[in-house]
């Protein structure tokens, strides 16, 4: 018999469903009445069509040959349950053709290194999607979410990015290979154990859940969660619109290399980014000056280890 600690997570609940659409259906008024509206997720299909697949030696040669910065997460990062975590991920520079050969002699894989939300907005291969992207805006009736552009994701199978949400709506465009992600709609904020305010370099936005292997003793409410549990398989080609403070994990499958790109969009109506209390927070955060959000960083840091002192 399983303990508590053990319990298999469940599959998508009936009813659960993330809807399906075809891009040549979408008006700006049905976007908004039947999505973003309701804050619902949705595959969009036949917006990438004509797109090129995004392999290694096409982005080799279209990203240019300037520094990215990627994720080194390293290989027992995610042998730790979460909650223990002090730091989501180490950074390091890295060209688009160095860390192609990462991922071609698997190391990437080994070490656990991600080319993750890296703006390429100004590169060839950007340009090569430019117009279906905006082609997706028109239909959709989305403004871009500045100062966001277009963010590569390019990285080993196998990887997960944790469960997290974001302060913009998103749209998660595959170009090669496929990938799973499981989401969670915002009223399950607090059954998903967001990490604390203050609390190492893990940003308030992360869950402390492992939905792989969840210790229901540590996290009871997370049963709770799972009865909201939406999980889609994002095939090449295909577009999924992850509505502002939905949570999400994004796992790449198969054995070699996955890579998409996202694009955040402003959130309508402007009422969705108060659906919880942390939405509303990272809303009024991500409109603060750079700087200031840097210093009040650094103070509640420090006000936070001068109470665990105390």
């Amino acid at each position: 018999m399983l303990n508590s600690s053990q319990e298999p997570h469940r599959e998508t609940q009936a009813g659960n469903a993330v809807a399906r659409t075809t891009l040549d259906t979408l008006t700006p008024d049905r976007f908004y009445r039947d999505f973003r509206a309701r804050s619902r997720p949705v595959v969009i299909t036949g917006a990438l069509a004509g797109a090129p697949d995004w392999n290694l030696d096409y982005l080799c040669a279209r990203l240019g040959e300037a520094p990215y910065q990627a994720r080194h997460y390293g290989r027992d990062h995610f042998k730790q349950a979460k909650r223990q975590w002090r730091a989501y991920s180490q950074g390091m520079a890295i060209t688009a053709a160095a860390y192609g050969e990462l991922l071609r002699d698997r190391r990437a894989h080994t070490e656990n290194i991600y080319l993750a939300q890296v703006d390429i907005g100004g590169t060839p291969a950007a340009a090569s999607i430019r117009p279906l992207v905006d082609e997706l805006a028109s239909r959709c009736g989305m403004e871009r979410y500045p100062p966001s552009d277009l963010n590569i994701w390019l990285g080993p199978a196998g990887h997960t990015e944790p469960l997290h949400f974001d302060g913009g709506d998103g749209t998660l465009m595959q170009l090669h290979g496929a990938k799973k992600v499981v989401l969670f709609p915002p009223a399950q904020t607090e059954n998903l154990y967001p990490f604390p305010f203050g609390k190492g370099t893990i940003p308030p936005w992360f869950s402390q859940v492992d939905t792989d292997r969840p210790d229901f003793d540590a996290f009871p409410n997370y049963r709770t969660a799972l009865t909201e549990r939406r999980a889609v398989i994002l095939e090449q080609g295909e577009i999924l619109y992850i509505p502002a403070s939905w949570w999400h994990e994004v796992t790449a499958l198969g054995d070699d290399y996955v890579c998409s790109v996202n694009r955040f969009w402003n959130v309508k109506p402007v009422t969705r980014n108060f659906c919880t209390r942390r939405s509303g927070i990272l809303y009024l955060v991500n409109r603060l000056p750079w700087p200031l959000i840097l210093r009040l960083d650094r103070w509640i840091r420090a006000f936070s280890r001068r109470g665990r002192s105390a």
